[in-house]
Order: structure tokens, then C-alpha cells, then sequence
């Protein structure tokens, strides 16, 4: 579905970019993406595959406010087959989503190259997607190929499923294998990385694992971005609890129990209110841990928050406190940078790279008894030094500034000048249709 027709000629290079999620009202992947592509826009045409069901009405009332924008920013929609929508409690193991977002990719190639044939792009551009298995088909296209940020490579460290409970344990270790498989054997995967000239890796255990199993280079850029002029430097004396936030879906992965059991030890308990942000499958069961434990009147369950509520909740706080084993890039992590919020984490997937001591503390991955002995630990320094969240928060600041959006968009510029340098191929794979229907009738 066409939303902008511009096919005169062009001095800036003309980018054909898949984004299957792209939003200027939405945080997140949407938000990511429209934040890149915006950036993005000032330096070429852009022609931007969305799909339509969620994004087209917002993307299209952004567009008639900013016409100047809209002038780069060509939309085209396809709208998913599965009209309900995807709600928050998904299955273990996903297959219907996979295959419906799969047909979407395919109709996207089709598009493609429809487009291609009537505006002559070049470079083609899949923008994330949920992971590595999934690196879409315009890599089919006979002009310079980019993928990323991806990932999704890293699995979730074998010591630590005993902190996901039995379901968990079989959960992530059905999935660790899968990844494992797909990874090394993917003929599709393989296909796109080897016919990719440049791929963007969104965590340093991304790039080595691309290294190691298939021999390849990649730039190194994270998914999702922060604001730095959205944060203050914060304090804390001490004579009050500590403020700690928790914010993401009640799902295993996020292993919420760690800190639960982290803030029952003697040093902590009592001295501490946990405020959560979030609802899920294991919310109900995570209530009763805390009932359990006797720290159930230090938590503060605020159920599933609109952006701008997360947003006041996590700048109310003093520190985020970040379980996730199965994150690679967490919005929640760089909103919480932007805010001069230090952050408490494992040392896993992204945030080994981003958090540093000096702006929070990223704890080593070794096991479920380590890392709550290690939460506790961190906790306490806080309390018993409160000058340190100080430090830290001026540190979370100067984080903030170096993974701003802005620094972002210029790594992906980067990739795309890197893939333009290099010659397009000389035509598109044999035996692919290049379907004129699209362009009988724009969107109605």
C-alpha cells in the first residue's frame, strides 16, 4: 500500500528501507526505527516498508504536520494477515507469529522489487528485526545490501536457567538449542550475512559469534538509543528508602526473583521499595514470592504503564535494577541513562557493553546463588554510601551523551556508506517474480 509516490529524479542516493515496525507515537522498536529514519532522512530518499495494521495512521498523521519530512520519507504499507494483533502473553515457543511475520517478508520482497524496477534504488536496508533468524529477503535485490542492528545470538547462560524456575528451565533451554541450530545451519540466515556488504551487530557477543561461526565482520551498533537532555543529576542522603525500579513484561526471561531474593537479605530488607512497572504471565506468582519472603509491603506493583507514566516512574527513582537475561538492547536501560538513572544489571547480551562502573553496576554472569548475593551486594554499597549514587548518576549522564540517537543514525550512515562504496551486483537472482500488481492503485 503506497502512502507517498515520488519517483522523479533524486541528487540524494535512494535508500529502500523494511521496517516492519516503525512509529513516531511509539517507544521501542517502532520508536527506534522512526527515530533512525528520520535522522537518516536528511541525507537520503527514503522509500520505507511499514506495516500498515499498527503504524500506518500514526505514521501518516506525523507526515501531513511535516511536510518537509515527508518529502524524504516515501511510506509504503502492507498490512499483516492476522488482524487481532499480538498480545502481550505469547507462547513459548511462537510459531504462528513467526510464520505470519515471514509471509510478511515475503510480500515485502515483492514490493521491493516492484519498486526497485520503477525508482532504481541504491541500497536496500532490513532495520532490525526480532532476531537473527529473521533477516528478511531484499539481500535478493541486485543493489549493495545492509542489515541491522541484529542479533539476538547470545543465549541465555546455562548457569543461570535454575533462576527461571522449572517452566523456565525448559522454556530457555528448548530455545538456547534452537538459537544454537538456527545459528550454525540457517540456509536463509547464511544466504543474507554472506550477500550482505556490510551487517551491523547490535551486542560484542553478536560480533563474535558472527566471527566465529561464519567468518564474518560486523560494525557494532545498539538497537535503541537515549536522550541526554532529558536527565538531571540526582542525590541521595541516605535517611530515606532507596527507590528502586523494575520495569518489562512478567515473563521468566526477565528474572525478576533475583532481585526479590536480593532485597530479603538482612542488609537490605527494610530499607529498600521496589516499584514495578509491568504485567505478564508470572505477575501473580512474583506477588506471592514477595508475600513470601515478608517484602511484600516494600513493593509497589503498578501494573502496565502508558510511555510517559514509565517514563515519571523510572525519574522518580533513585536507581533501575535490570534482571533480564535475554534482552539484547533494553529501551528501559537507555531510557534510564537519559534520565541520570544509574542502572543495576547483569553483565549479559548489551549491557556489558553500555554499563560501565561508572555509570552503574553490571554484575558478573556466574550463577542464580552468585547473582543474588551480587544484587544484594550492589544494593549496599548504595545504602551505605550514598555519595556513590551521585557519582553515578552524573556518570549514567555522561553515558547518555555518547549513546544518543544522533550517534546512532551516524553509525548507520557509516554502513550505508561503507555498502555504497562497493559496485552493485549485475542482476537479482534468477527465478524471482517481479509482481506490476502494486502499482495499479495506491492506497485507498
Amino acid at each position: 500500500m503506497i502512502l507517498f509516490d515520488k519517483t522523479m529524479t533524486h541528487s540524494k542516493p535512494k535508500v529502500l528501507v523494511e521496517a516492519y515496525e516503525c512509529s513516531p507515537a511509539r517507544s521501542h522498536a517502532p520508536g527506534s526505527a522512526w527515530q533512525i529514519l528520520s535522522r537518516l532522512a536528511r541525507s537520503y530518499d527514503l522509500w520505507i516498508i511499514t506495516e500498515q495494521t499498527q503504524y500506518r495512521d500514526e505514521v501518516t498523521e506525523h507526515l501531513e504536520k511535516d511536510p518537509a519530512l515527508a518529502e524524504a520519507m516515501n511510506f509504503h504499507f502492507i498490512p499483516r494477515l492476522k488482524k487481532g494483533g499480538f498480545g502481550r502473553r505469547r507462547p513459548a515457543l511462537p510459531i504462528r507469529e513467526i510464520l505470519e511475520y515471514r509471509g510478511w517478508l515475503q510480500r515485502s520482497l515483492d514490493l521491493a522489487l516492484a519498486l526497485h524496477s520503477k525508482v532504481g534504488f541504491d541500497l536496500a536496508h532490513h532495520l532490525r528485526s526480532n532476531t537473527f533468524r529473521e533477516p528478511g529477503y531484499l539481500w535478493k535485490l541486485p543493489v549493495p545490501f545492509v542489515w541491522g542492528p541484529t542479533g539476538g545470538t547470545t543465549l541465555v547462560p546455562w548457569s543461570m536457567l535454575m533462576a527461571l524456575g522449572w517452566r523456565g528451565l525448559a522454556e530457555y533451554t528448548a530455545k538456547n538449542l534452537i538459537n544454537a541450530l538456527q545459528l550454525r545451519f540457517s540456509w536463509r540466515l547464511r544466504r543474507a550475512l554472506h550477500n550482505a556488504e556490510c551487517i551491523i551487530a547490535q551486542t560484542t557477543q553478536d560480533q563474535e559469534n558472527f566471527r566465529k561461526i561464519h567468518g564474518l565482520e560486523t560494525m557494532l551498533a545498539h538497537e535503541q538509543a537515549s536522550e541526554p537532555s532529558m536527565g538531571k543529576c540526582r542525590s541521595y542522603d541516605g535517611t530515606r528508602k532507596l527507590n528502586i525500579a523494575w520495569i518489562g513484561r512478567c515473563i521468566t526471561g526477565k528474572a525478576m526473583p533475583i532481585l526479590l531474593k536480593a532485597m530479603c537479605k538482612q542488609e537490605i530488607k527494610g530499607r529498600t521499595t521496589l516499584h514495578i512497572a509491568g504485567d505478564g504471565p508470572c505477575l501473580a506468582k512474583w506477588q506471592r514470592m514477595a508475600q513470601e519472603l515478608g517484602i511484600a509491603e516494600q513493593c509497589r506493583w503498578h501494573g502496565w504503564l502508558e510511555q510517559q507514566k514509565t517514563l515519571d516512574l523510572l525519574n522518580n527513582c533513585d536507581v533501575l535494577a535490570f534482571t533480564s537475561l535475554l534482552d539484547a538492547t533494553s529501551t528501559t536501560v537507555m531510557q534510564s541513562l537519559s534520565l541520570g538513572v544509574p542502572v543495576i544489571c547483569l553483565k549479559h547480551c548489551d549491557f556489558g557493553d553500555v554499563i560501565t562502573d561508572e555509570c552503574g553496576i553490571a554484575i558478573p554472569v556466574k550463577d542464580m546463588f552468585s547473582a543474588i548475593e551480587d544484587f544484594s551486594v550492589a544494593l549496599g554499597s548504595i545504602l551505605q554510601n550514598p555519595q556513590r549514587l551521585k557519582v553515578l548518576s552524573k556518570g549514567a549522564l555522561s553515558q547518555a551523551g555518547k549513546y544518543s540517537w544522533d550517534h546512532l543514525a551516524q553509525q548507520i550512515k557509516e554502513a550505508y556508506d561503507i555498502a555504497l562504496a562497493k559496485p552493485a551486483r549485475s542482476e537479482a537472482p534468477k527465478k524471482i517474480r517481479v509482481p506490476m500488481a502494486y502499482f495499479g492503485a495506491a492506497a485507498r
